[in-house]
């Protein structure tokens, strides 16, 4: 059902409706609606607001900073390094010092290297990096967590590199661990990353470059309404984008 909502909520509409399943995976019907209104605080079921009054607190940044997004970015990751994004399922909370003894042993794994693009580092440089990564404001990275057992399941990643377009995000994810995967995971990662990109760093175009040997990324993707923008035959690499519909 999250292919119908997902698009929804990252674009900040107010919306209701219902799925009938049959067992647990096939839906057999679904509405969706949007709603013009959001019940007040401490008010009756019945008191209704004009969605209009919500629109500062939901786009703020795109109609108020306009061409300084940069530099709204930088104070915002700078003011939110020490900030938790809460899921059902999954905390995302800052990479920190101990975090990276499991982050290290994760990267040992070349097909992770491979998929991520990355180099095997040692743990010295691994914790230089972390360090880095703490105080760069053109990226964003969260460690994701279990959120009852709080054992790490993965990390997601934002990267703010086109001059050319500041509002445009790079976006990469893993759960490294086969345990962990089919769990809904990887797909409330994005949606707690991407609402939180959207409404507070700027970010409208958001852009994922996938290998074409790595099926389940494709898949998890496309089934989240990115959509094809290019394939390099040289990398052999798709680059899948979504534009929310808010813009």
């Amino acid at each position: 059902d999250d292919a119908f909502w997902f698009p929804w909520l990252l674009a900040g509409r107010d919306f209701e409706g219902a799925f009938l399943f049959r067992g647990q995976a096939q839906i057999v019907s679904q509405r969706l609606e949007e709603v013009s209104w959001a019940p007040k605080e401490g008010e009756g079921e019945g008191e209704k607001w004009p969605r209009e009054s919500l629109a500062a607190s939901y786009h703020d940044l795109h109609n108020v900073v306009g061409a300084d997004v940069v530099r709204w970015r930088e104070r915002a990751l700078t003011a939110d390094r020490d900030t938790m994004l809460v899921g059902p399922n999954v905390l995302l909370v800052p990479y920190l010092p101990e975090h990276v003894p499991k982050y290290h042993a994760w990267m040992q794994d070349e097909e992770l290297q491979h998929h991520t693009g990355s180099e095997p580092q040692t743990l010295e440089e691994e914790v230089e990096m972390q360090q880095k990564w703490r105080t760069e404001t053109d990226k964003c990275t969260f460690i994701a967590l279990d959120r009852q057992s709080k054992e790490m399941v993965g990390d997601i990643n934002l990267f703010f590199y086109e001059r050319d377009d500041p509002s445009h995000a790079e976006i990469n994810l893993m759960v490294p661990e086969a345990g962990q995967r089919r769990r809904g995971l990887a797909t409330e990662m994005l949606g707690l990353m991407m609402h939180y990109a959207y409404q507070r760093l700027g970010a409208r175009v958001f852009a994922a470059k996938i290998g074409e040997d790595n099926p389940p990324s494709l898949t998890l993707f496309r089934r989240l309404q990115f959509q094809e923008e290019s394939f390099s035959s040289y990398f052999k690499q798709h680059t899948l984008t979504w534009r929310p519909a808010a813009t």
